[in-house]
């Protein structure tokens, strides 16, 4: 996890180089974005990054993921095309929480490994960066669905 969020950084630059064609919207410096809804406190959400399609004058949210592939089930989750369950209910939850975004994008760095024997460990064998995108207007009844459940949990669970 300490590599994971170390390392977050880092692929946000190297994204930032990567796509000229996005404005990045300035992270606050020596801290996290936090954002709240006004009607539900509760539900917050804080993204790893924000960012603008110039062209399409579109606001994402950026989510990162340092993802180590070693097992083999983890491996074929990913690499089936669809994001896991888990991380696309992040990305929806994103759009719960700031409703000014267009989309979230998920950059998943997938580290491959193999075992090697001499070592008797597994080693990096390379990575690869992925990305998911997930579009507001494609997943409308999802975010709804995500929000009114968030809304029951915090309304019959926390007050």
């Amino acid at each position: 996890m300490r590599e994971g969020r170390v390392a977050e950084d880092y692929i946000r630059k190297l994204f930032i180089l990567e796509h000229p064609e996005f404005e990045v919207i300035p992270q606050p410096k020596n801290t996290f974005w936090l954002f709240r809804r006004k009607d539900y406190p509760l539900i917050t959400c804080t993204p790893d990054g924000l960012f603008k399609d110039i062209k399409n004058n579109l606001k994402f949210g950026l989510e990162i993921k340092d993802v180590e592939l070693r097992k083999r089930e983890y491996r074929e989750e990913w690499e089936s095309g669809i994001l896991p369950n888990q991380y696309y209910c992040q990305t929806l939850h994103y759009m719960v929480t700031m409703n000014d975004l267009d989309g979230v994008l998920l950059l998943a760095r997938l580290k491959y490994y193999v075992y090697d024997e001499y070592s008797e460990d597994f080693q990096i064998d390379h990575t690869e960066d992925r990305y998911f995108w997930v579009y507001r207007e494609d997943v409308l009844e999802d975010i709804k669905y995500l929000e009114e459940k968030e809304i029951d949990f915090i309304t019959n669970n926390i007050v």
